[in-house]
Formats: C-alpha cells, sequence, structure tokens
C-alpha cells in the first residue's frame, strides 16, 4: 500500500485567508468545529485554471461542491466534516480532517532536527507502521515526539484512486510512502541510475563546453542527475533525473553554481571529424 500527500496546487486559481485575525484563530486542531464555526474572509488568486481544490491552511483544504461528493463518498465516517464559506454567492468549504494519527516508524524516517536543538523541524522521508495507518482513508499524522502534526492531510490508495479517475482538477497528490519499496530502496535505485548515467557518457568535459554542445549542436548534455538541453523551440532546460528515468525539465532563472563545477558529457555519437572539428571551434572561441 501506499499513502500520499494530498495539497491544492499553487498555479490553479486558489483562496487565501484575508486578515491575521482570523488566520490565527483557525488552528484546525482535529477537534470538531461545526458547532461554532464562523466563517473567515478569504481572498480569490484568478490564475485563469479552474480549480476544485483551492488552497491549504493549516492542514484544512479549500475545496468546491464537486471536491466535497467525490470526499465524502470516499472517506470514513468521522475522518472529516465540511466547514461552509462563501465567496461571490458560491458556497465552498474548509474540509477539516479530524482523525489524527500516531503512525510513525521514526527509527526508518528520516528526521530533520532545528539547528542548535533537539526539534523536530521536519520529516524529509517518512516511514509508517503499515498495520497503523492501513484502515484509514484520510488521516493527519503526528510527530512521533511532543503534540504537533503534519500541516498537510495524507490519504490511501483508495482515494488516490478517487481523485485520478474523478474530473477534479488543481491538486497535487504526492507519493511519501510505499510499504513495498522504501525511501531507502528508492534512494539506492536512484543512486544508481545516476551512476549509470555517468557511464553512458561517451566524453566529458566542463559546463562551458557541455553548454555549447546544448545550444549549438542540439545535443542533450549530462552530469550526475542533471542535464541540460534545448526544447523544440530553442530554449534552454535544465532537467533533474527521476526515478522513472525521465527528467523533470524547468526553464532556469539561473544555474546553480554547484552544476557549474560538475563533469558533464554527452550520450549521443557523433562522427569523430564533425566532433573534433566541433571540439576545436568550442576551444577556439574560448580563447
Amino acid at each position: 500500500m501506499k499513502i500520499w500527500l494530498l495539497d491544492y496546487h499553487p498555479s490553479y486559481n486558489h483562496f487565501r485567508i484575508n486578515n491575521m485575525d482570523d488566520y490565527d484563530r483557525l488552528t484546525f486542531n482535529g477537534t470538531p468545529l461545526s458547532e461554532q464555526w464562523k466563517a473567515p474572509e478569504v481572498i480569490f488568486h484568478e490564475n485563469g485554471k479552474p480549480s476544485d481544490i483551492m488552497g491549504c491552511h493549516k492542514g484544512a483544504l479549500l475545496i468546491n461542491q464537486r471536491a466535497k461528493n467525490v470526499f465524502k463518498s470516499t472517506t470514513h465516517s468521522g475522518e472529516i466534516e465540511f466547514l461552509p464559506f462563501e465567496f461571490d454567492g458560491v458556497t465552498y468549504y474548509f474540509m477539516h480532517v479530524l482523525n489524527h494519527v500516531s503512525c510513525i516508524d521514526a527509527e526508518n524516517s528520516l528526521i530533520k532536527r532545528l539547528n542548535g536543538s533537539n526539534i523536530i523541524s521536519e520529516y524529509t522521508e517518512y516511514a509508517f507502521y503499515e498495520e497503523l495507518v492501513k484502515p484509514h482513508h484520510i488521516m493527519r499524522v503526528k510527530f512521533h515526539e511532543g503534540d504537533r502534526v503534519v500541516n498537510y492531510p495524507f490519504v490511501s490508495d483508495h482515494i488516490y484512486d478517487a481523485i485520478i479517475n474523478s474530473e477534479l482538477k488543481g491538486y497535487q497528490l504526492i507519493e511519501i510512502w510505499d510499504s513495498a519499496f522504501s525511501w531507502q530502496d528508492k534512494q539506492k535505485k536512484f543512486e544508481a541510475m545516476v551512476q549509470q548515467s555517468n557511464l553512458e557518457r561517451i566524453k566529458t568535459f566542463n559546463y562551458s563546453t557541455a553548454r555549447k554542445y546544448a545550444e549549438k549542436r542540439k545535443i542533450t548534455a549530462y552530469s550526475d542527475r542533471w542535464a541540460i538541453k534545448l526544447d523544440d523551440q530553442g530554449r534552454f532546460q535544465l532537467g533533474e533525473l527521476l526515478l522513472d528515468g525521465t527528467y523533470s525539465w524547468i526553464y532556469p532563472v539561473f544555474i546553480p553554481p554547484v552544476l557549474l563545477g560538475q563533469v558533464w558529457g554527452i550520450k549521443e555519437p557523433i562522427q569523430s571529424g564533425i566532433l573534433n572539428r566541433f571540439v576545436r571551434t568550442i576551444f577556439k572561441n574560448e580563447k
């Protein structure tokens, strides 16, 4: 089984709470609020992309009626409550997760603590006790120390499938735990993929030369988990290797300095005569 972090997508239309009094007042700590609910004032951010999951505030998702229908039909009784608010004559909801679960396997989780203290700031990798998470469709996860909870709702495969197979828009579902494939296993696989990528390079050089290969010869250059290339419109891209073997490509504003000092290379074979003339041209231009 898998556990997924569920969040809104900030590039879609979304809501924000308008004032600090409402921001501080609404804590969503798992105690039911429906009997004393007072809706906050919100601000709507129009990004030109209609959305069904329209924000997250301290672990509570802001959703519309269509999303409410999906979650109401896929969760257990008592796991969530829907707290209404109005905007432009339409009713929306804060989906408050009441189900807080102590289920973290701390020994096998990767934990980050605040500098100079023993306080947990976050879990960078999660491990759960399967028998403790299996009964739940949606939950907030308690820190294994203290009384805090993680500020996002986590969902089961059951809800993941329901969302993926629905027409809902404007969400992110991030896999954070797989009972059959731990983060340690993923790390080992990824390191092996990076090593294999480096071994596949037929020629290596510095970043400056790699950039010229990408821009002048339209060849992808690789360095560890990174790659650079031009897209179909001639725009420069930086890619990061993913666990499935593909790359996630962005249009970088700048290149992180650490990448400038790495060894880069190409995997595509080029006829030696053409390659030698190209390399000579590069070094001539660099003088």
